[in-house]
């Protein structure tokens, strides 16, 4: 065999090759595993920092300025269901108070990237979809 065949045919595996590999990356979300544990910014200036306390609770803690060390509200959620979807977004359905005495249904959505969480609340059932424009909508990027 030619010298200049075989060096084709290597690259040729090389291409098809690293191809396999990016397409198992993309179709596998590089290994991301989405999850709400975690510190979360508002667009607004706020963050959030979620704990899963290993009980089927989480604790949210609200801060009203990315700087500030003291939240302004704890929140402790009990998780009803969680799930993921066929594109790798990973939603949680979870109850618990509200600011004030209210009680409130959470529907969360991590983004398959692990970057974007979406919410919906609701005081009256679980939201049923991510709503942008509903009353109660929240998006927040992963710090």
């Amino acid at each position: 065999m030619k010298t200049g065949t075989l060096v084709s045919i290597l690259i040729i595996v090389l291409v098809v090759a690293l191809a396999a590999i990016f397409i198992f990356i993309s179709c596998n979300n590089g290994g991301v595993t989405p999850t709400i544990v975690g510190t979360w910014v508002d667009p607004d200036g706020g963050k959030a920092v979620a704990t899963d306390n290993g009980d089927g609770t989480f604790t949210m803690e609200s801060y009203d300025s990315v700087s500030d060390t003291v939240p302004s509200v704890t929140l402790i959620m009990t998780l009803t269901d969680e799930w993921t979807d066929s594109e790798g977004n990973r939603f949680y359905k979870m109850e618990g108070p509200y600011p004030d005495p209210e009680y409130a249904y959470y529907l969360f959505k991590i983004h398959a990237d692990n970057q974007t969480a979406e919410i919906n609340i609701s005081h009256d059932d679980y939201p049923t979809e991510i709503d942008p424009y509903g009353e109660d909508y929240v998006i927040m990027y992963r710090q």
